[in-house]
């Protein structure tokens, strides 16, 4: 056995169930020979008894003190229980008592130094490490991470990332000494959150989760600016004999998805997804979602439902399942409220996921953005909160949440209370309640942003066919994107509101970012505009009136595009023009379908003149699909002669130049809409 398989850890984290409560409260190790208490150490941790084992294996130690392999596997088991004092200890040992041939231990023992807050030592070893380390297939997954993990050290020590942010630790008639975690807000002054409520040594009896301390959905209520215990929620009836995990309510609150867990016969812990619904005021009975999302013998838990832009109940989970990206990873499933059905589950993507673990999601529907927690991104260490606006597969690129809220040591469930200056969060961090060792079990702490920054576009829409006959534009729809920071072509659909009957706007974004906002109405051609919020300081409402130009029944002349005689290429000057104008309007307005027009002064017959206009027209069209245009948007149309702006002669029956110029030139009129949606992966 080269050693505990890693993701034990993140499987204890998921299920909120800690690994400490399996463990006796002291074992016995006198009378026993140097064999037997490695057996014993092994036996303990085929249990999943980490804490037991440690002890048996720290017993051996001191009669085999140069079993460099078995202490690594000492280590693996304090990493594993997340006393990662001793585990620092362990895999030093490991890798000098091999006389530094082994270097398993010392990516482990680098990790630790970090989470132990020494970062620089940390950096060294990790770069020891991939310095020296193997070719295996563990030595070569590990030296990928070497990378993340020191740019994690790096902000780590950057004072510049710190804001001001208050954490505090929620009172100990709340936090004991077992974990508590997932906690969700019903408003303000009320949360629900899952926790084994107990100050004493619960044991968890492997196989029996009936007779054994079970987790349950308690509430939480603040006044006077504490947060206290205030009950066992009184909500859904929980189905008997399981171990209750974190809940979410679908906006709107008629349903709410949770957690259940429970040993299959395998002994290995299955948590599954329920939901219950609220009709005639009471709670329907738990429900298990069907095995396409409940997949047998994998956990699937911790949901976090939303609405999507088209407006489908989407939830997002943590789940162990096959095909993901390695360990946990974040997936979502939606629901269809018409056929009452659920659309099988789909990983959200390499955006979000990595080959280690992702967990805990949380989605705030006002930001359309989905929080979540990791050890692949680059961190803090251990387990460190990220955000990424977007939904379902198509998201920005994580922003860890910096030393504001992460430690190095596990961070989790993330939340933002109703009035989004406060929140929740999970940690195993020193100071909370411990039952073995400082950094052993989860809390709830609450946060609160210190100068936080209430932020909104708004402004007044009028339009009109000319500046000097404006109205409100009443019932148009102003719609936010957000830029995405790493690629500016990719707007995010945020949120979108109606005008009022003044034509005025307001809605919220968040500070930090840029955004671009659009402004359409059916009358009227679209328009837009962009917004920073990065770097303010002083909560305000940023003022943007938008003006829109009624869309008229006859053409639009395309200005400077303009042909020699019996030619229909374009020249540079018309492109340039083509690009100014027409290109910005059908790209600000991608629902438009508009008629290229051409038109050829007098020369030649009829026939020959309507070709040569269809010509043009077709040349427009190509060179606007060749600017990324879609061709079903477009129509060409050559009118001859039939239409002159100007007579083609003078009064006097000789010709005229300038006039014979003007027509031959081409125009554009709107002839409908075709039909879009807000641009989603599915």
């Amino acid at each position: 056995m080269t050693g505990i398989k890693t993701k034990i850890c993140a499987l204890a984290l998921v299920l909120f169930i800690p690994l400490c409560v399996l463990s006796q409260d002291s074992v016995a190790i006198r009378g026993y020979g140097t064999k037997q208490l490695k057996n014993l150490g092994n036996s303990g941790v085929k249990l999943g008894d980490f804490i037991a084992a440690s002890r048996y294996y720290e017993a051996y130690m001191k009669k085999k003190p140069n079993d460099y392999k078995t202490a690594f596997q000492l280590a693996e088991c304090y990493r594993t229980s997340r006393d990662y004092d001793n585990a620092q200890i362990w895999y030093e040992k490991s890798y000098t008592g091999s006389g530094k041939t082994y270097f398993l231990p010392l990516f482990y023992y680098a990790q630790m130094l970090k989470m132990n807050g020494n970062c620089e030592k940390a950096k060294e070893n990790f770069l020891l490490f991939k310095k020296q380390a193997g070719t295996d297939d563990k030595s070569l997954e590990l030296k990928k991470q070497v990378k993340p993990e020191i740019a994690g050290c790096d902000a780590l020590q950057s004072k510049k990332l710190l804001s001001k942010v208050l954490i505090t630790h929620l009172d100990t008639s709340i936090n004991k000494i077992h974990v508590e975690a997932a906690p969700v807000f019903l408003n303000d002054s009320n949360i629900i959150y899952s926790a084994l409520r107990s100050n004493k040594k619960e044991f968890i009896v492997p196989g029996d989760s009936l007779t054994g301390a079970l987790r349950k959905l308690y509430t939480a209520k603040r006044a006077n600016g504490v947060w206290t215990y205030s009950g066992e929620y009184k909500g859904p009836v929980f189905t008997p004999g399981m171990n209750i995990g974190g809940g979410t309510f679908v906006p709107g609150g008629k349903r709410f998805y949770f957690t259940q867990c429970r040993p299959n016969n395998k002994n290995k812990m299955i948590c599954a997804i329920y939901v219950c619904e609220y009709t005639d005021g009471n709670w329907s009975a738990p429900v298990a979602l069907d095995k396409t999302i409940n997949l047998p013998n994998f956990t699937s838990s911790q949901p976090a439902a939303a609405m999507s832009a088209k407006g489908t109940e989407t939830v997002y989970f943590a789940s162990d399942r096959p095909e993901g990206k390695g360990g946990f990873d974040i997936w979502y499933f939606t629901y269809n409220s018409k056929t009452k059905k659920y659309v099988a589950p789909r990983n959200a993507g390499n955006k979000i996921n990595t080959s280690s673990d992702e967990m805990t999601p949380y989605y705030d529907q006002e930001s359309r953005t989905l929080y979540f927690s990791s050890n692949g991104w680059p961190g803090m260490g251990g387990m460190d909160i990220f955000k990424a606006t977007g939904e379902l597969k198509s998201f920005t690129s994580p922003e860890n949440l910096t030393p504001a809220i992460n430690t190095s040591y596990d961070d989790l469930n993330y939340t933002i209370s109703t009035n989004r200056e406060t929140g929740m969060l999970v940690s195993n961090r020193k100071g909370g309640v411990s039952l073995k060792n400082p950094t052993c079990c989860d809390d709830l702490y609450e946060y609160k942003r210190l100068e936080f920054v209430r932020l909104r576009v708004a402004g007044i829409i009028r339009g009109g066919k000319d500046t000097l006959a404006l109205m409100p534009v009443s019932d148009a729809k102003v719609s936010v994107y957000l830029v995405d920071p790493a690629d500016p072509k990719n707007l995010v659909f945020i949120k979108s509101d109606k005008t009022d009957k003044d034509g005025k706007y307001s809605i919220p974004v968040e500070l930090g970012n840029n955004y671009k906002v659009v402004a359409e109405n059916s009358n009227y051609f679209n328009d837009e505009y962009t917004v920073s919020t990065a770097g303010l300081t002083i909560s305000q409402s940023l003022q943007h009136n938008f003006i829109l130009k009624e869309i008229p029944k006859e053409g639009y002349l395309l200005k400077k595009v303009y042909y020699a005689s019996d030619k229909s290429d374009l020249s540079p000057e018309a492109k340039t023009n083509i690009d100014t104008t027409l290109l910005v309007l059908l790209n600000q307005n991608p629902e438009l379908k508009i008629e290229i027009g051409s038109h050829t002064d007098d020369v030649g017959s009829d026939k020959y003149n309507v070709a040569l206009s269809q010509k043009r027209a077709d040349g427009v069209v190509k060179y606007l699909i060749a600017k990324g245009i879609s061709a079903d948007r477009l129509t060409a149309k050559g009118y001859g002669k039939s239409m002159p702006l100007a007579p083609n002669r003078n009064e006097d029956g000789t010709d005229n130049p300038a006039n014979r110029e003007k027509n031959r030139r081409t125009e554009y009129k709107v002839i409908g809409k075709v039909d879009i949606e807000i641009k989603m992966e599915d």
